[in-house]
């Protein structure tokens, strides 16, 4: 008698949990907002998918709105003119590999749907910086506003040159570093018969390695 009731009260409970959830589904997804989880991740409910983009824009800015900015000035190959001479190798191999130029070609490539869904981001991300001016740093509001083609820029250069290229980019500079001393070569002992000066690299032992995992 009592194993039943205990059973019956079960069935009870988990009817209305699932009830709540099936209501919850149906009310989130009936507007669009984004509701965040104990570790602070966003979850996003849109109603369509450009208001899904524009919410994702917008709580990516409300995580990190310096870091996202700054990551949007790199791209542009500007990084000098914001923050100083630290970032001169950064802007000069965004220029070399002339991203912000690539970047608008790239926009105007996309389909009209994904158009849509990219200025709807981006709208998220200016909108969210207009609301909450104090929460951006003042170093970073000039980034402002961020556009299409930064966003663009900034994905070429994590995916191309940090990603896919950065092996053959660290390699190529490695072999135009200057080393402890330097070869001169006079014009008549080469074969392009122009002067070359080429360096002696001497290692001491250190070995540095990147690693990289998962987050």
């Amino acid at each position: 008698m009592q194993q039943n009731i205990l059973c019956k009260t079960k069935r009870v409970i988990i009817s209305a949990l699932l009830f709540i959830v099936f209501f919850t589904s149906q009310a989130q997804t009936s507007k669009t907002e984004i509701l965040w989880d104990t570790y602070g991740v966003p979850h996003i409910y849109g109603k369509s998918t450009a208001e899904m983009y524009y919410a994702f824009g917008w709580s990516q800015m409300q995580s990190h709105a310096n870091l996202v900015l700054q990551l949007y000035g790199e791209a542009r190959g500007r990084a000098t003119e914001y923050w100083g001479n630290k970032y001169i190798l950064s802007d000069r191999q965004i220029l070399l590999f002339n991203l912000p130029e690539q970047a608008k070609k790239n926009y105007n490539l996309q389909k009209p749907e994904y158009k849509t869904y990219l200025d709807a981001f981006v709208k998220g991300l200016n909108d969210y910086a207009k609301a909450n001016p104090d929460n951006v740093g003042k170093e970073f509001q000039q980034i402002l506003p961020v556009t299409a083609y930064d966003v663009l820029a900034h994905s070429t250069r994590v995916l191309c040159l940090e990603f896919l290229g950065r092996g053959d980019i660290v390699t190529s500079f490695r072999s135009i570093m200057p080393g402890s001393n330097s070869i001169a070569i006079a014009p008549s002992k080469s074969q392009s018969k122009n002067s070359m000066c080429l360096p002696i690299r001497i290692y001491h032992g250190q070995i540095f390695i990147h690693f990289m995992k998962p987050i």
